[in-house]
């Protein structure tokens, strides 16, 4: 295997098992130490952070620093791989396995956060960069480069893509697929791949770059409110339901109180509850999700919101500098008589 091969085979382990997740049992005592150190994740982080580096300061000598598009470039990518850190690696995760809401907190980042932001860093350029020095950039890697352009130029991949975003959300909170990706890694790995490849795709509509299938700004506002709306949808119907919809964190609302108050917290990392009656108990899941669900309508709906309002702007500056390119009307002529 040749060393841009291997390289490329670690950017690919980077963005697709590195999503992998596997949970471990927390209580309240020991959540704050739940850090984890899963090797093929960490090393994944790691491989994009390093071809980026590398591809980046390539670019940046070819086309000199004083760019402020790629430093914001680079900003952006920083910001995306520490929000795939919070959400993967930090005491989030493991709470988010005990409760729903902290679940929705997780996707809420990797969809809302982390997947704009990788969209913005353009990382592919830079990374493509990086190979050059692995014995130059191949000719089956530069075809393999230019396949995905016919598609995002194709006028059905807008729409696409938040069809296809949209059935992920609403198929992961379907309560099967939703209690088997809480119970077994393997799901829960193509729940989080779905989510960040699908939301990937739908913001690459909105503001990826020109001519490389970026919608009008104009329909990226109405692409946005329709976005928020159908999660609004999804968002009312787990706040309002008279019961709740997944079994998965029954465990979760009783190692952290949720289930009964009584409960109290013993030394040495243990953590002792009282037995909870299944209507309490069931009152705890349900305020739980009711929970999730907020968190689904309201910070979700403002992100979309300021999404919005951003393409609304750009949509009104580009008009104005079509504006201001459009030759004056020529001025009818007025003989003398």
């Amino acid at each position: 295997m040749s060393r841009s091969t291997a390289t490329l085979a670690a950017l690919a382990l980077a963005l697709l098992p590195g999503l992998a997740l596997a949970h471990d049992a927390t209580t309240p005592a020991t959540l704050w130490g739940a850090w984890r150190a899963d090797p093929l994740l960490l090393g994944g982080l790691g491989a994009m952070a390093c071809g980026y580096g590398v591809g980046a300061a390539r670019l940046w000598r070819r086309g000199g620093p004083g760019r402020p598009a790629r430093r914001r470039q680079i900003f952006c990518f920083a910001g995306a791989l520490a929000v795939l850190g919070v959400a993967l690696l930090s005491p989030l995760d493991a709470l988010g396995h005990a409760l729903f809401s902290a679940h929705m907190v997780q996707h809420l980042l990797l969809i809302l956060v982390a997947a704009p932001l990788l969209v913005l860093a353009r990382p592919l350029p830079a990374w493509l960069w990086a190979l050059r020095g692995w014995g130059g950039s191949p000719a089956w890697l530069r075809s393999l480069a230019r396949l995905p352009l016919a598609a995002l130029r194709s006028p059905l991949f807008a729409p696409a893509a938040w069809l296809l975003h949209a059935a992920a959300l609403w198929a992961w909170h379907t309560p099967a697929l939703y209690d088997a990706a809480v119970a077994h890694p393997a799901v829960h790995a193509a729940e989080h791949l779905a989510f960040v490849g699908t939301a990937i795709l739908f913001w690459w509509a909105l503001l990826g770059p020109a001519g490389a299938g970026r919608i009008d700004a104009g329909a990226g506002v109405v692409y946005t409110f329709t976005m928020a709306a159908q999660g609004c949808v999804l968002a009312a119907l787990l706040t309002f339901a008279p019961a709740a919809w997944y079994g998965a964190h029954g465990a979760g609302a009783i190692l952290f109180r949720l289930a009964h108050p009584g409960g109290q917290a013993a030394g040495e990392g243990l953590f002792i509850c009282a037995p909870v009656e299944p209507a309490a108990l069931a009152a705890a899941m349900l305020a739980d999700q009711q929970l999730a669900g907020l968190l689904m309508w309201v910070p979700a709906s403002a992100v979309y919101l300021l999404a919005a309002l951003w393409l609304l702007f750009r949509w009104l500056r580009e008009a104005e500098r079509r504006a201001e390119r459009r030759p004056p009307p020529a001025l009818p002529e007025v003989r003398a008589r």
